[in-house]
């Protein structure tokens, strides 16, 4: 398999995966994605959001050691139908082509395939679900196949028993039986989506495992992605604003691509464990054009452009 690096994350895939959701979706698809790559390096600010990333659920049933979870206790709460179509709905309006799903286990939320139905209904071409997989029977594989999102994202970080208990708990041979039935039944239907990638956050307690990782998935499924852990901030709610700017050549394209919307209903500029200080308003009393147009963000925005990062932006920059 092809490897591409992207920020921290190596890719192994044989796949030309835009060209061909370019001839799913046509002209409307390739505009996306041509402001994707423009905004991903600043050169371009579109008037919304290209992606809304969404928790759904302030909660997960596994407990994996690098998580943040671990070192954070939180209460967010869910998000609810009702709170995910009104944003959907103002996204409509500025033709929003993206969302991403994930944070908490996401298939604890019920109602996650008429959420996922609503948002394809209203013009949202490219939904992209973030799983552990440990949820999915028969009943939610037909279910995923059935429904509209183009990348399935699950999250292994290990290629043996041992190892997944050690990271993740449970029971590994589970999860690629569910992975191999999910792709057998895709070839079955003679289908191509949902795409499927599989996930290895590199540790010091997982990394010997990475060929075998490779090895055993390397053109089975579509992608496979290793991801540089970042340690989380300890404590994570601690007031950083005392930290020094830091001045990297790093660009964070976030606040030009993405925001954030949590189960609380919070606003944030960033998805990141370091998102928790960057809170631009809540849905209860704003709008999404409204944070995404805040000073706040331009202030943000500004700060990039000149290389400068200061509080938890900073702390960020330097862990990576």
């Amino acid at each position: 398999m092809k490897v591409k690096v992207i920020n921290s994350v190596s890719r192994y895939t044989e796949k030309d995966i835009f060209k061909y959701l370019i001839s799913i979706y046509g002209d409307r698809f390739e505009k996306y994605r041509t402001e994707w790559q423009l905004s991903s390096e600043g050169k371009y600010l579109p008037n919304f959001p290209l992606c809304l990333n969404y928790e759904l659920i302030d909660n997960c049933n596994l407990r994996c050691i690098h998580c943040a979870r671990q070192v954070q206790k939180s209460n967010r709460g869910r998000l609810g139908i009702e709170i995910f179509k009104k944003t959907i709905d103002e996204g409509e309006r500025f033709f929003l082509p993206s969302i991403k799903i994930g944070f908490g286990e996401p298939f604890l939320e019920r109602q996650i395939f008429d959420m996922i139905d609503y948002a394809s209904n209203h013009g949202v071409m490219d939904i992209i679900v973030t799983t552990n997989g440990t949820l999915f029977g028969e009943e939610e594989i037909d279910k995923l196949l059935n429904s509209k999102i183009t990348f399935l994202r699950i999250s292994i970080d290990a290629a043996s028993e041992e190892g997944y208990a050690k990271v993740r708990g449970g029971d590994l041979s589970a999860i690629e039986g569910m992975v191999k039935r999910l792709l057998t039944k895709r070839a079955e239907r003679k289908q191509q989506l949902p795409l499927i990638r599989l996930s290895f956050v590199v540790t010091q307690e997982n990394k010997h495992e990475t060929e075998l990782f490779i090895d055993k998935w390397a053109n089975i499924v579509d992608f496979i992605d290793f991801q540089n852990y970042i340690e989380p901030p300890m404590p994570m709610l601690e007031n950083h604003t005392d930290i020094e700017p830091v001045c990297s050549n790093f660009f964070c394209s976030y606040p030009w691509q993405m925001m954030a919307i949590m189960g609380d209903g919070d606003i944030r500029a960033c998805c990141s464990w370091y998102g928790e200080r960057l809170i631009l308003g809540n849905l209860k009393s704003g709008t999404i054009k409204e944070a995404w147009e805040s000073k706040s963000m331009n202030i943000l925005r500004g700060q990039i452009r000149a290389n400068t990062y200061t509080g938890y932006c900073a702390i960020c920059v330097t862990s990576r």
